[in-house]
Order: structure tokens, then C-alpha cells, then sequence
């Protein structure tokens, strides 16, 4: 099958987590300005019904022409249409609305962006690819990319997408986030505990997501004595939690880091 083909929701561990439908949902009749019960526009629901990509690209074109704000609108879950791409893995439909100009920002009622739905169900780049193209793509839409780095924007929870990839191991992702064009600063600390995706790896002994960040420590700018709120580097975490081996790569990274700035002095 291709991988950019529809994913039907039953096999989309995303969906689940992100929404709680029942047998009618998203198909309730709609009213006289065009939603369901649910706050669903028309568009929202030719998604998640798994309609053709034809018949929701045509639908799309459709409201770039008539009322552009109908791309963004969000239903009583507060989840927009490119939310709803992103949770059935309709990889052309999220390439097609993020090109047609659609919002990176919006937030679900868990505060919940796009780019972190993708970041969830699976180590799957071409989710976040389709989300985040290339800035020299030739039919990128100028309103696509908001002011702040998608990558930092954080949930109710303070997770940015960068959190959400590395507590699930999803190295590929992490590659595509920090090497790559869009730049994600691994020593962003989440919002609650001021831990970074370093910390949160140690943590949870992650060791792909700790050797990923160690390996390409000089090109991610890594300051791997960054302290949380508590005042713990990720080192004090895994000496604490007696990772050694862990422990032992990251002073090894710190006395890296050291020798950088004294020749940089």
C-alpha cells in the first residue's frame, strides 16, 4: 500500500488518544449554517469519515475560494481540519492544507497542535514532513508558518512537540525537528518541571533518544547541564537513578561542552 494513502482510524493509535467518538459521531446532521452538533464544518467531517483524498482536496479548494477561515475552524473539541489529517494519517490532505495556507498554532481543548498529534502515533516523519515542509518548497502558502517555532509551542500540560516525539522514542522524528530546517531547541525545558527532552530521557532510561542527543551534541548547541526547576541537571538524574552508563556518556558530553567554550574564550 502507498504510505502516503489513508489510514483508517480503527488502525491509527493517534485517533484514540486524541479523540473519544462514538458510533455517530462526526456524522450528526448538519444545521443551517453548515455544522453538526459536534461543531463539525463539513470539511472536518469528509476527513474523519475517511472520504477520498479527491473528494476532501475538492472540498478544500472549495473553501480557499469562498471563506478561507472555514480551513481553520475549529469544532467543539476545539480540533481544526488539518488536526483531524493528522489523526487519520491522511498524509495528502495534511500537505494539501498546510500548503493552502492552514494555521500550525491552533490548539485542541488539551492544547494539543497539530504537529504534536503527529509527533504521537508512531515514529512516522512523513506526518510531520507533510506538516513542515522544506522552506524552499515552490508552492509553500506565505500564512503557513507562524511567528513562533511550532516545535515549542506547548500543551496544557507544558509538553512541546519535541517532548511528545522523545518520551516516545521516536528518534526519526527528533532527527527531523532539531537537524533539519525547522531548528527545535533541544534545551527547551517543558513547562511544569523545567526538564528538557534530555532529562525526560534519562527518566524514562531512553537510551535512543539519550545517545541521539549526545552523538549530535556540538550541532544541537546542547547544554547538558541545564538544571530543572528542582535544580537537577539530566547527569544528577542518572546518577540518581544509578544509569551509569547513562551517567558516564553525559559527563563525557560535559567535559566536551567545557572544552568547547574555553577554545571559543
Amino acid at each position: 500500500m502507498d504510505p502516503l494513502s489513508l489510514v483508517p482510524s480503527s488502525q491509527n493509535p493517534c485517533l484514540a488518544e486524541y479523540t473519544n467518538l462514538g458510533p455517530d459521531d462526526g456524522q450528526g446532521e448538519l444545521d443551517v449554517s453548515g455544522f453538526t452538533a459536534d461543531g463539525d464544518t463539513p470539511l472536518h467531517a469528509v476527513i474523519l469519515l475517511g472520504d477520498s483524498t479527491d473528494a476532501i482536496v475538492r472540498k478544500i479548494e472549495c473553501y480557499s475560494k469562498t471563506d478561507r477561515a472555514l480551513l481553520d475552524a475549529q469544532n467543539n473539541r476545539r480540533q481544526t481540519p488539518l488536526q483531524l489529517a493528522v489523526l487519520t494519517n491522511n498524509v495528502p490532505v495534511i500537505r494539501h492544507l498546510v500548503l493552502s495556507g492552514c494555521r500550525l498554532d491552533l490548539q485542541d481543548w488539551n492544547g494539543n497542535s497539530a504537529l504534536h498529534m503527529a509527533c504521537t502515533g508512531g515514529d512516522c516523519v512523513d506526518r510531520v514532513r507533510a506538516l513542515l515542509p522544506p522552506p524552499a518548497h515552490p508552492h509553500l502558502h506565505t500564512n503557513c508558518s507562524p511567528k513562533e517555532n511550532p516545535a515549542h509551542l506547548m500543551n496544557f500540560k507544558g509538553e512541546t512537540p519535541l517532548h511528545v516525539a522523545a518520551s516516545r522514542g521516536h528518534v526519526a522524528i527528533l532527527r527531523y525537528l532539531t537537524l533539519g530546517h525547522v531548528g527545535a531547541d533541544v534545551n527547551v525545558g517543558d513547562g511544569r518541571s523545567g526538564r528538557t527532552i534530555l532529562h525526560h530521557a534519562v527518566e524514562e532510561n531512553n537510551s535512543d533518544v539519550v545517545y541521539f542527543i549526545a552523538r549530535h551534541a556540538r550541532h544541537l548547541k546542547l547544554k547538558v547541564n541545564t538544571r530543572s526547576y528542582d535544580g537537577f541537571t539530566a547527569a544528577d538524574l542518572a546518577y540518581d537513578r544509578k544509569r551509569h552508563e547513562l551517567y558516564d556518556l553525559l559527563k563525557r558530553v560535559s567535559k566536551d561542552e567545557a572544552m568547547d567554550m574555553e577554545v571559543g574564550s
